[in-house]
């Protein structure tokens, strides 16, 4: 699936030929850089391995999965010298993981982020790398060579595992400490030129000034919703169970399998006793036991316990040999406490009477008592007549068994943490690249769509630079689908604005239509609708420009604005034509008909409104309009006396608009005034009349509307 597309750019890194060469050459100076170390310093007791500085560089600039080869890669490179290496390599596995972890969630752009990592790596490269030590090896910790692990041990006390282990948490100390001193620097010295910072996938996290705070979109985002955590969740805790099964199987088996081992090496050491010794010597030696043990040269003793001795010997894995008489339990013949034993009292006394209580079998016994933890195979030693006069036994420490048992549970677990570790990484690329990217990048693109917009999503840059994914699953298959929902949805979008644009303009027509009619039975204010429509959206606009009433002169509100200006007379169609086309005075009588108007006007707009059943904003701002734009700052205008703020802010725009068309249009009762003297009038009736707010606007404005007004 090769797309070109950042997101998928960064999935497969790890399948770039150029990744692998910085791979191989990763491994090869890991590995020389812990040959030198080592070679040069273990000499003097220095236990320095310096082996993690590339996995953690590789890590940090490619990501935690190039790191991990890196880092596990070194380890069966070094298998090469020491076969042992193969366990300790996850370890380099989980630092490979959190230095990845840690570079992406900013942590190295911090001071506190390299002392952190100093502590975290060397708890797992010293500590776990410890104990992983003792488990493998038992107690085999060399305290005798000179070093801080013999110094701890000889003059602190320590026992041999607290010696190791703490004398490996310092060394690691100091390892993880020269690691973390190369890796700042080497951040330090990296160019910070975008081409550079774009080069390795996480190096972004480099950008100037790459020590200091940045935003939180430069930061890995971490969730426990994300599909990245639930995965590792999950392949995490199935291998916790499974490994544990697997180490409690394999353990158990191997336990019995070293204790049956031992047993049978016991028997074998115990047999061997009875060809040396038969029935007729014992009773022999246990009848001449002063003679004896004056000279134990005599009856051929001291040759058969010689004999004997040779035999334990020859293996470290028997504890003790001894051979005592079945009917009393006295000492025929026991190597640890010598020739001058011979007939004394065994020396394990409580494992011999529970012998003799569980009766002879052919097998081995296991004895946890006072001398230790020990298993024990009794083989019966006969006269001539054929009677059994004695017993011979060969034990060996229990203990032992059980160390070869952790020995062999610490290296499965090793390898399965090993085997988990890389495949687990090969498991999560393959999702991370054919699953979870394609599902970021149609993420991606669906908020590249919410933010553009439908309207402009069309003939955007986004969509030309939409990703085609090229295979035949369910996610291309989304994918491609997607496309074509934001296509069509942007589309549909633009084909109802485009109808709705035309029905409003529509309408537009027909207001105005019916506003010329309405004003064509006025035959003195021809074009007044039109100019006072003009003039109140000037004064708007102008109101907007000065930061006022911004939370009511939306766009969309000097749209509708608009419109409404345009029916602000609507209700002279109920005024008489005698009334409305005097040419005199008009009476009080006749002018309360025509203050009627905005009462009526207000109906009008009512019924339309109720007959188009849904809300309209301009029908809305029409009915404030025309209800209110004889309404008087001072509370003295009709037809309710409202006063200040009480006025719709479009109605008290609308009165100064209507005045001074009126003013300065020409009347059967008047000439028209000149611009300035009706611009002073306005001013004059500031805070009386017109709201002051409003009259400061309409004078700001003054030669725009000059202009208007001599084009006319």
């Amino acid at each position: 699936m090769k797309v070109n597309n950042p997101i998928f750019r960064k999935a497969s890194v790890i399948t770039s030929p150029f990744t692998w060469l910085i791979i191989v050459v990763s491994i090869g100076l890991n590995f020389g850089i812990s040959y030198l170390a080592s070679s040069t310093l273990h000499s003097i007791g220095v236990m320095l391995y310096l082996d993690t500085i590339l996995t953690i560089l590789v890590s940090c600039t490619l990501g935690y999965f190039p790191g991990l080869v890196v880092g596990m890669g070194t380890n069966l490179l070094n298998c090469v010298f020491d076969g042992d290496s193969i366990y300790y390599a996850f370890i380099s596995g989980f630092i490979a993981l959190l230095a990845g972890l840690m570079m992406k969630t900013g942590c190295f752009r911090k001071w506190w982020g390299y002392i952190l990592a100093i502590l975290v790596f060397s708890f797992i490269g010293g500590g776990f790398g410890a104990v992983l030590t003792y488990f493998l090896y038992g107690q085999e910790v060399d305290v005798v060579t000179p070093s801080l692990t013999a110094d701890l041990y000889n003059n602190f006390g320590m026992t041999p595992f607290w010696a190791s282990y703490v004398s490996s948490r310092l060394y690691d100390l100091l390892d993880k400490t020269i690691t973390m001193a190369i890796v700042f620097l080497v951040f330090v010295l990296y160019p910070k030129n975008e081409r550079a910072l774009d080069f390795f996938p996480n190096t972004y996290m480099l950008r100037t000034p790459w020590n200091q705070p940045v935003k939180r979109k430069f930061y890995q985002k971490i969730s426990i919703h994300s599909l990245d955590f639930k995965m590792i969740s999950i392949m995490s805790f199935a291998y916790a169970l499974l490994a544990m099964a697997v180490a409690s199987v394999l353990g158990l088996s191997y336990n019995q399998d070293a204790y049956d081992e031992a047993g049978e090496t016991a028997r074998q050491y115990a047999s061997a006793v009875t060809y040396v010794i038969d029935g007729d010597q014992v009773n022999l030696w246990m009848s001449h036991q002063d003679e004896i043990l004056a000279n134990n040269e005599a009856y051929g003793y001291i040759h058969t316990f010689e004999g004997i001795e040779s035999i334990k010997i020859s293996s470290d894995k028997v504890l003790d040999v001894f051979v005592f008489t079945a009917d009393d339990g006295k000492t025929v013949l026991d190597l640890n406490y010598g020739v001058s034993y011979l007939g004394k009292p065994i020396a394990h006394e409580e494992e011999y009477k529970e012998f003799l209580e569980n009766g002879v079998t052919d097998t081995y016994t296991v004895h946890n008592g006072e001398h230790g933890y020990f298993l024990s195979y009794y083989m019966p030693i006969v006269d001539g007549s054929g009677k059994t006069v004695a017993y011979a036994v060969a034990n060996i420490q229990a203990s032992r068994i059980r160390i070869q048992v952790f020995s062999t549970v610490a290296r499965i677990l090793s390898i399965e943490a090993f085997v988990f570790l890389i495949g687990g990484a090969v498991l999560l690329h393959n999702i991370k690249y054919f699953f979870i990217a394609p599902l970021e990048i149609v993420d991606s693109e669906m908020l590249a769509y919410q933010a553009i917009g439908p309207k402009k999503w069309l003939t955007s840059k986004a969509r030309k630079g939409l990703v085609k994914l090229r295979g035949k699953d369910e996610i291309s298959d989304l994918s491609n689908l997607t496309h074509q929902i934001m296509d069509l949805a942007s589309e549909s979008i633009l084909t109802i604005e485009e109808q709705t644009a035309k029905l409003i303009a529509t309408q537009k027509g027909v207001v105005f239509a019916l506003a010329e009619i309405i004003e064509s039975r006025d035959k003195c204010t021809a074009d007044h609708t039109t100019r006072t429509s003009k003039y109140s959206g000037m004064i708007a606009r102008e109101l907007v420009r000065e930061g006022k009433y911004t939370d009511i002169l939306t766009d969309d509100f000097l749209e509708d604005f608009a419109i409404a200006a345009a029916l602000h007379d609507v209700g002279k169609i109920k005024v008489p034509d005698s009334i409305l086309n005097k040419p005199g005075k008009l009476t009080t009588e006749e002018f309360s008909v025509m203050k009627e108007h905005t009462l009526e006007g207000e109906k009008i707009i009512e019924l339309a409104l109720k007959g188009i059943g849904v809300s309209s904003e301009y029908l809305t701002l029409a009915k404030e309009v025309s209800g209110g734009h004889h309404e008087r700052w001072d509370g003295t205008g009709y037809p309710r006396g409202l006063k200040g703020a009480e006025i719709p802010l479009c109605a008290r725009i609308v009165a100064i608009a209507d005045v001074f068309d009126a003013l300065t249009c020409l009347r059967p009762y008047k000439e028209p005034w000149p611009f300035e003297k009706a611009l002073a009038t306005i001013q004059e009736e500031s805070g009386t009349h017109f709201d002051p707010e409003v009259v400061d606007a309409f004078v700001a404005i003054k030669d725009e509307v000059k202009d208007f007004l001599d084009k006319k």
